[in-house]
C-alpha cells in the first residue's frame, strides 16, 4: 500500500504551476512565463501559441512570426527595435520540452525494477519486518501493478 501513494505523490509533485523562468539566447535576455503564454524582453511583451509542430510569437504591432516544420515567415515588415522571432522560439523550447531531469527516470526505472522482480521490491521495503519471509502471491501481484503505474508515469512525464 505504501508504494501506491508514494507514486501518487511522486504525481503530483510534477503537477505544480509553471513558473516564469529567465533564458539567455543570442545575447538577449528573456523572460518566459509559461502561465500566461507571454515572451518579454524586458521592454516588449509577445504572446505565443504553440500547437504540434506551429509555433506563433505576436508583435506588440501585430505583426506575426510564424514557424511551422522548420519553415518561418513573418506576415508583415518586423521593426528591429523588437527581438527576432527566432530568438524568441529558440527560448521557448524551454516552456515545450516538457519534463525533464532525473525525476521522470528515476520513475521509470524504481517501476521497472518492480515489474520485473517484485519480490525484491518487497523484500527492499518490508524484509526488516521478518526473518525468512516471502511475499505471497497477491503482494507480488499489488508490486508488478504499482511498478507498472510508476513505470507508465515516468514515460508520461517525459512525454510531456
Amino acid at each position: 500500500m505504501k508504494l501506491p501513494i508514494i507514486a501518487l505523490l511522486f504525481l503530483l509533485a510534477g503537477c505544480s504551476p509553471a513558473r516564469p523562468y529567465e533564458i539567455v539566447v543570442g545575447g538577449t535576455w528573456l523572460y518566459v512565463d509559461t502561465e500566461k503564454r507571454v515572451v518579454s524582453d524586458g521592454t516588449y511583451e509577445y504572446p505565443y501559441a504553440m500547437a504540434g509542430d506551429v509555433k506563433e510569437v505576436i508583435y506588440p504591432d501585430n505583426i506575426v512570426y510564424h514557424e511551422q516544420k522548420g519553415v518561418a515567415s513573418y506576415n508583415g515588415a518586423h521593426d528591429e527595435k523588437y527581438v527576432a522571432g527566432e530568438v524568441l522560439l529558440a527560448a521557448l523550447d524551454g516552456a515545450s520540452s516538457g519534463m525533464s531531469g532525473i525525476f521522470p527516470v528515476a520513475l521509470i526505472v524504481v517501476g521497472l525494477l518492480h515489474l520485473a522482480s517484485p519480490s525484491m521490491a518487497w523484500r527492499a521495503s518490508r524484509a526488516y519486518v521478518f526473518f525468512r519471509g516471502e511475499p505471497s502471491n497477491k503482494a507480488r501481484l499489488v508490486a508488478r501493478l504499482a511498478g507498472l503505474g510508476v513505470a507508465l508515469a515516468g514515460f508520461a512525464m517525459l512525454a510531456m
